[in-house]
Parts: structure tokens; C-alpha cells; sequence
């Protein structure tokens, strides 16, 4: 494909292609391939991406990537933004665009087609005001795409010589500012170095001086230009930052062999009919594609934002409540504080979690033994914990981890390693026979034991990790072959060859999991090092997408599992943001809820009370901990997200969408909890780490309007139905917003605190509804970030 040149004042261009393999290549304008007809294959960011028809995918300034056609007839289109202009409009310098709608369907993508079609149907056009109006649509096809799809990049980076992204992050700030007069003083005041330090840097890395390297960035893009245009020398000299023409010349020659109007007699700048051959070999079918999504644009107007769910009693399953399985409680120290067993209690009795997830059963602060003594094990501490727990009716999951657990035993900086770890299987050996004994083994052998790897590695030292995990489950099962142990954590993020060569040494070992563990929390996104890592954070269903990889490979790999469980999923690297306060959150918990049945066996909410938080001797009543309930015993929207899942005695599962999960109880009765939750557009992710001012919320989120969700059941009894609609939303039953009303006070009285219990409910609407012909009809309308909850009653 012939290379798409901008004039300077050009903001974008495009061609339409049939060609079939584009090998990897790269350019400093913002590529945009739209699919037409056909399917294809885009490698960048060592992925493959499949685009079927209007799929519409980004390449960023200087990504490498390459194309393959995977049908005969594919055609597609391609844009080329002008980055340079584009980041002189924005004042920004450094723009990422993150579009790719093969691996995530958002309503934002239904303009962009549109805006795409416009500009392709114009195109066509021999109007008068063709190239006007062209001008015009380029504008708002790029603001579109910069307020949708975009990332801007100011921050400086620090430069560390032992960080194999600084060359890559040197080279793209040159790349990107190269036609300015560049210096190395520039360069070395972004990095924020001494120009000395960057000089002797450049020589090393790169082989040549900074001054080299810059020149060969500008003649790669001379040559483009002479090759491409009919500008002047003097003009692309300029064009490309050259100081002056003679410098131009001088360097041209130097690296060419020959003047630049040489080369261009040599290579004349030819008109190529290629394209407009192809265009009106297409034109025909172009028009029909283009009428195909004008009608489909049509329909969706007409029937805007209203999802649709077909249901048949017939086909009714067992359901299954995974959610319930897991609630993350505190590390043990923390819970011997009696302040909570109140609140953990009235979360046992509302959501009825099964297991409690407790770690640093074995830390320093337990006081296990006295001056590593072994001999004298004191269990208090951890059996007032434990009796709570049992007298409550939750099973302890406990966490244990050999770089943590082991630190009471690690009394001097020369300690030997092996022997700690023996010395605390040991205690771990005594550890289970006391409460065995205390509690008895037919209650102590349904705990669950996670063995987690503690490594700054995702995968850790592997050999270290299988030794302790085996060695922890030989001395289980030589109390009890029914005790329930996995692990290793493993972060959701991870690498798939990295995990699949993890799984294979691990079940080679003669000691193999019950369960593997996940968890999910993006710290991968604390360095933004290309656009797929932040494409990843804005997957929708970026948890499950990534379980489903993880099954993927352990189906290749004939790797048999019985559970797979996420006891930490979150959606911040930080456990301190308002919206864990807020509805966001609420509807955030029921959609991966919904996204993740039938592929996961436990999700463990993080985690279960503010007052045991780490950040809770703070005055405020609200302060960005994801508990379930404040300080206070206020109900946050998360805690009625769970207790919307458990409304009803819904014993059947009857289906489930990405926004609804129903069920019923094979009674004529039948429940449905549907969310809307919002979409979380960049800017959050760029600054999540100064979330705390709650003006920010609404500027985090994509523009989205209310939906209309429509059921539709088959085969149920006719007659009378009563319909009870429970939402919380952003205005109604949500304590963030009710604090909000109350300026954000921290020194409020009891009666406030009573009064703020008794709105902070969920709203309530009746009414009935008539069934005929065996089939019940029914819909509601919700808004962003609100959740609900439907019962519908058979009435006698």
C-alpha cells in the first residue's frame, strides 16, 4: 500500500485497499483501518487482532504493525491523522488513541462508524463543496475520536539506564518532535538529566551522537516528501527541521550519496492511478455497504439503547450462588478487635458469605512464640479469632504466604533460609492439630487454604513455591484428605506463555491444587508503557476475558482443575478512591458478577468493613475504603448490590445477558438483577491516583444515556403478576450522594447518622402486570450507574 502523505496543514487522509499483507512497518502519523467488507489480521503489541466487517482498530504514532487479509475479498479503508498537527492543536506532547472494537463493543463505536461513513460517502461525491465539506468531517471524525478514544501523555518520564522502555520512550519523543528545533538540552530537560548524562547515554546505546541519530529521524522523512511531493527542497528542508538548506543538503548527501534533487530526478514523484482504479471498481459495492449501515444506523435510532432478553421456563437450570462463597475480612491482627464483630455479623446474616478470607494468620503482630522459641506456641489471638468466626456459622479461607507468615521466625538478617521454612511447618503441623482438636476435624477439614506466592515476580522463584505448597498439603492431608488447598494467586494480568510454562511445572508435581487462584487488580497499569496496557484496563470484560484465556490454556495443556476462584478482584491498584463509595461501585460488583457465572467457582469481595480498614482512624465518613459497610454501619451501594443478588429463593437459573442475570424458584415466582454500569473513560485512568475530590465523578465517565431493558419469559402461567422494583442510583438511596448533601461533614451526631440509615434505601415501585398466551412482558428503564433489583409474584 502506497504511504499516505499529509501536507502540513492536512489533518487527515485516507485510501481504500485491497492489499493483502502489509509486513511490520512503522510511521509517525496515527493509522485508522475501518474495516469494509471481509476480515483481517492486525499484529502489533506482539497480539493478533481479527477485524470483521466495520470493525474500526487504532495505531499509534510509531507502533509497529503489520496486516494479513483473511478472505479473498476483504476491503478496507485507512486513515492517517497528522500527529504532528494534532498535537500542536491539543498542546499535548504525546497522544495515545485506544480504539480496537474486535475486543471490546461499547456504544461509542456506532458514531465513529458513522462519522466514518459520512466521510466515505462524501468522498463519492462530485459536489461542488466535496472538499469543504471533506475538511469539515475530517475535524469532527478526530474530535470524535480525541474524546472518546484518547489518552494524553504529558507526564515526564524518568530515564533509568537499566530500563530497556527508556530507548523505546527516547526514540518516540524524537520521532514525535523531530521537525521542531530539536536539541539535546530539550531531550535532556524532559528527561529531566543534564545534557552530559544524555550525550554519554546516546553514545552508549545508541552507537552515534544524539545530533546523528536526529538527522537520520529527518532524512527517513525528506525522503518521504521528495519522493511524495512536489514541494521545494527549501520547503521540505524546513518541513523536517533542518536549520537551514545547506545543512540539509550537506547531510543528505553525507547519508545518500547524492543531492536531494538527484534523488528526485531519479525517482520522479509519479501520480499513482492504482487507487482511483480501485475506487471505481468499488463503487457499486461501496454505496451498498455504505446504504446496509445507513439502515442499521436508522434502526438503531429508532430502537436506542433498548436490550432485549428472550427467556423460556422450559430451560431453566440449577443456579448457582458463587458470589456467596467468599467475603475478604482483614489480616488476623486487625480482627481481634472486638469493634467488628458486630458489622461481620450483620453481613453474615444479610449476605450470607460461606468463607471469610483471613490472612497473616502466622505475623509477627499473632505473638505466636516468644524469642523464636518453638516449644511454646500461644494460639490466643488466633483462636479468639477463629471462635468468632465459627460461632457466626463463616468458614475461615486461610491465606498463608512463606515471605510474610515466616517473619516471626526470622529473629536475625543471617538467618538460614531452609530452616526457617521447616521451623514454620512445624508451627503450621501444631497450628492444625490445635484447632483439629479444639473445633474438630469434621469441621476444620471444610476450611480452605489459599497458598499464595509472594515473589516480586509475578511467578516467583517457582521451585521455592511448589516445595512449601507441597509440603503445606502433605501435612493437611495426613489429618484429612477433605481439606481444600490451591493457590498461587496469580495475577489475572499475566503473560500467557509465562502462565502456561507456570501451570505445566506446577501440575508435574506430585502435590497438585484443588483450585487455582486469581487475582485481579490492575497494578499492572502504575506504568503506562504502550496503549495495549491501557486497553486492557478498558476492557469491559476484562476479568473474564482473562479467565477465559486462563481455561484455554489449561484445555491445551490437558491440565485438569477443579475450581478456579478470584478472591481479590477490584478495578484500582489503589484501595482508596471515592468510587468505591459510590453507585459506580455497586453496579461494578453485580456486572462482573453477572460477566463471570458459569466460569468461576468464588469471587471474594474486597473487602468486607471500613472500620478495619487501614486507613479508618480518619475522621471523615466516607473516605474511599472499599468496604461494604462505613464505620458507622451504613449500608454502601455495594452492600446493596449483594443483597440485590440474594433477593429471592431463586433455586433457577434462566439466563443471563452482559447487564441482566435471571432466575426464578419454580414456584411462579421470578427475580432479576440487571445493572448499567458506567463506562470509565481515560481520564480516570491517567489520574486515579488524585481521586478523592468528588466534583471529579461525572468527568470520569463516557456520556451515556438511560436504557430500556425488555424481558420477555415463555410458557409461564397466565393471570396477575405483582412487580416489585428496587433501584439504587445516583440520586436516590445512595450514601455518597447523601453525605454530598450534608457538605461532607466529619462531625456528625447520631441522630445524622440515624437519619442518614434511613434514606440511604433502596427506592421502591409496585405494580402488576397481566400475563396471556403463557408469555410475561416486561421492561424498565435505568440509569447510569444505577442498579436493580426485580421480583416478580405470582399473585393467587
Amino acid at each position: 500500500m502506497k504511504s499516505l502523505f499529509l501536507r502540513h496543514n492536512q489533518l487527515l487522509t485516507h485510501q481504500i485497499s485491497n492489499e493483502r499483507h502489509i509486513p511490520n512497518h512503522s510511521h509517525e502519523n496515527v493509522e485508522i483501518i475501518y474495516i469494509l467488507k471481509g476480515q483481517m489480521s492486525v499484529y502489533m503489541d506482539q497480539e493478533e487482532y481479527v477485524l470483521e466487517k466495520n470493525d474500526i482498530i487504532s495505531i499509534n504514532s510509531n507502533g509497529v504493525h503489520s496486516l494479513i487479509l483473511k478472505e479473498e475479498q476483504t476491503l478496507y479503508m485507512v486513515f492517517h491523522i497528522n500527529y504532528k498537527m494534532l498535537t500542536g492543536l491539543m498542546d499535548e506532547k504525546k497522544i495515545l488513541f485506544i480504539c480496537n472494537s474486535s475486543i471490546e463493543k461499547t456504544p461509542n463505536y456506532l458514531p465513529l462508524q458513522s462519522y466514518i461513513d459520512s466521510y466515505l460517502r462524501v468522498s463519492y461525491e462530485n459536489s461542488y463543496y466535496k472538499d469543504v465539506s471533506l475538511n469539515k468531517l475530517s475535524y469532527q471524525l478526530v474530535e470524535y475520536l480525541v474524546q472518546h478514544f484518547s489518552v494524553s501523555y504529558n507526564q515526564s518520564l524518568s530515564l533509568d539506564h537499566k530500563n530497556k522502555n527508556r530507548k523505546k520512550e527516547i526514540e518516540e519523543y524524537i520521532k514525535s518532535n523531530y521537525y521542531n528545533g530539536l536539541s539535546l538540552k530539550d531531550l535532556a530537560d524532559y528527561f529531566y538529566l543534564s545534557p552530559t548524562y544524555v550525550s554519554k547515554y546516546f553514545k552508549e546505546v545508541f552507537g552515534m551522537t544524539f545530533l546523528k541519530y536526529l538527522n537520520k529521524v529527518r532524512l527517513n522523512h525528506a525522503i518521504n516528501e521528495l519522493s511524495s511531493t512536489n514541494y521545494s527542497v527549501t520547503s521540505i528542508a524546513m518541513n523536517t527541521g533542518f536549520p537551514n538548506v545547506s545543512s540539509f543538503i550537506k547531510g543528505f548527501k553525507d547519508e545518500f550519496g547524492t543531492t536531494p534533487h538527484e534523488y528526485r530526478l531519479r525517482e520522479p514523484v509519479t501520480q499513482s492511478e492504482q487507487e482511483s482504479v480501485l475506487l471505481d471498481s468499488f463503487t457499486e459495492e461501496i454505496e451498498k455497504l455504505l446504504e446496509d449501515n445507513r439502515l442499521k444506523q436508522m434502526n438503531f435510532d429508532i430502537d436506542q439503547e433498548e436490550y432485549k432478553m428472550d427467556l423460556n421456563l422450559q430451560n431453566k437450570k440449577p443456579f448457582n450462588r458463587y458470589w456467596r462463597k467468599t467475603v475478604n475480612l482483614s489480616e488476623a491482627s486487625r480482627l481481634m478487635n472486638y469493634n467488628s464483630e458486630e458489622q461481620i455479623t450483620q453481613i453474615k446474616k444479610d449476605l450470607d458469605f460461606e468463607y471469610g478470607r483471613v490472612w497473616g494468620v502466622f505475623s509477627k503482630e499473632m505473638k505466636l512464640v516468644k524469642s523464636g522459641r518453638l516449644d511454646e506456641i500461644n494460639f490466643f489471638n488466633i483462636e479468639r479469632i477463629f471462635d468468632f468466626l465459627m460461632n457466626v456459622n463463616i468458614k475461615p479461607y486461610i491465606v498463608i504466604n512463606a515471605e510474610v507468615d515466616t517473619q516471626f521466625l526470622r529473629l536475625t538478617d543471617h538467618h538460614n533460609e531452609q530452616k526457617t521454612i521447616d521451623d514454620f511447618l512445624s508451627v503450621f503441623q501444631a497450628f492444625i492439630s490445635h484447632i483439629a482438636n479444639r473445633y474438630g476435624l469434621s469441621q476444620v477439614e471444610n476450611w480452605c487454604f489459599e497458598i499464595t506466592n509472594g515473589s516480586e515476580n509475578e511467578y516467583g522463584q517457582s521451585d521455592d513455591y511448589f516445595y512449601f505448597f507441597s509440603s503445606i498439603k502433605k501435612i493437611l492431608n495426613q489429618f484429612s484428605n477433605h481439606f481444600k488447598i490451591g493457590g498461587s494467586g496469580l495475577p489475572i494480568n499475566f503473560k500467557n506463555d509465562e502462565l502456561r510454562m507456570f501451570l505445566k511445572s506446577w501440575f508435574s508435581q506430585q502435590q497438585k491444587p484443588d483450585f487455582l487462584s486469581f487475582h485481579s487488580n490492575p497494578e499492572a497499569s502504575h506504568e503506562f508503557s504502550n496503549d495495549k496496557d491501557i486497553r486492557k484496563l478498558l476492557d469491559g470484560q476484562y476479568i473474564r476475558n482473562q479467565v477465559l484465556i486462563a481455561k484455554s490454556i489449561l484445555k491445551d495443556e490437558e491440565l485438569l482443575i477443579e475450581e478456579i476462584q478470584i478472591p481479590i478482584w477490584n478495578f484500582t491498584p489503589s484501595h482508596h478512591t471515592i468510587l468505591n463509595d459510590s453507585c459506580y461501585k455497586g453496579a461494578y460488583v453485580i456486572k462482573n458478577i453477572i460477566d463471570c457465572y458459569d466460569l468461576v467457582d468464588a469471587m471474594g469481595y474486597w473487602y468486607a468493613l471500613d472500620s478495619i480498614s487501614p486507613s479508618s482512624n480518619t475522621p471523615q465518613l466516607l473516605y474511599g475504603s472499599p468496604g461494604l459497610l462505613s464505620k458507622q454501619n451504613l449500608k454502601k451501594p455495594s452492600y446493596h448490590a449483594y443483597a440485590f443478588l440474594n433477593i429471592g429463593r431463586g433455586t433457577y437459573f434462566l439466563g443471563r445477558n452482559n447487564n441482566s442475570l435471571v432466575t426464578t424458584d419454580g414456584s411462579d415466582n421470578y427475580f432479576i438483577v440487571c445493572h448499567n454500569c458506567g463506562h470509565l473513560n481515560y481520564k480516570y485512568f491517567m489520574d486515579q491516583y488524585t481521586m478523592d475530590n468528588l466534583k471529579m465523578y461525572d468527568d470520569i465517565f463516557e456520556e451515556e444515556e438511560k436504557k430500556v431493558y425488555s424481558y420477555k419469559i415463555s410458557n409461564v402461567k397466565n393471570g396477575i403478576y405483582k412487580v416489585k422494583i428496587q433501584s439504587i442510583n445516583e440520586e436516590s438511596g445512595n450514601l455518597q450522594k447523601e453525605w454530598t448533601n450534608m457538605n461532607l461533614g466529619a462531625d456528625i451526631s447520631n441522630s445524622e447518622i440515624q437519619y442518614l440509615k434511613n434514606i440511604t434505601v433502596p427506592r421502591i415501585k409496585i405494580k402488576q402486570i397481566k400475563v396471556e398466551n403463557g408469555i410475561l412482558d416486561l421492561k424498565t428503564t435505568i440509569g447510569r450507574n444505577e442498579f436493580q433489583s426485580v421480583r416478580i409474584s405470582y399473585q393467587y
